[in-house]
């Protein structure tokens, strides 16, 4: 449950280090703490996608039948309808880096790094010893 509390906060679901990302929409490849790689397989954005996804309409949901519950039974339909495709259109731009950081956790709490990975990432903490470390932008 750790790294899921961790990618909450936007830090490291594996160290707890911040400074993940480079401005609001670029990822460093490695955390700058533990050298972990961000991108554990192949399409791993996916997972991000889905969890930004599943907020976003989570949130439009209950904005929606709140809207309903305290308005019936005059409900204001162009109101709820202009509300919540706002909310559909910022969600998930502001919840971007968040859902990154939170798809990491779960799968770390599933799937913990292994030991191939751990060497991995302690072999790029040591070629990438520097003041910039993690400083590898896509």
């Amino acid at each position: 449950m750790k790294p899921v509390l961790r990618g909450l906060t936007k830090r490291c679901p594996h160290c707890g280090a911040s400074g993940l990302f480079i401005g609001w929409w670029t990822m460093h490849k490695h955390c700058p703490g533990c050298g972990m790689k961000f991108e554990r397989d192949q399409g791993y954005g996916t997972g991000a996608m889905i969890v930004n996804t599943a907020v976003t309409i989570g949130t439009f949901l209950i904005v929606f039948v709140a809207i309903m519950v305290v308005t019936w039974p005059d409900v204001p339909w162009s109101t709820a309808l202009i509300v919540t495709m706002v909310i559909n259109t910022l969600i998930p731009i502001v919840f971007y880096p968040w859902s990154k950081t939170i798809f990491l956790g779960l799968d770390l709490a599933v799937r913990p790094l292994g030991a191939d990975e751990l060497a991995r990432a302690t072999a790029w903490l040591a070629q990438n010893d520097s003041p910039t470390n993690g400083i590898d932008a896509r």
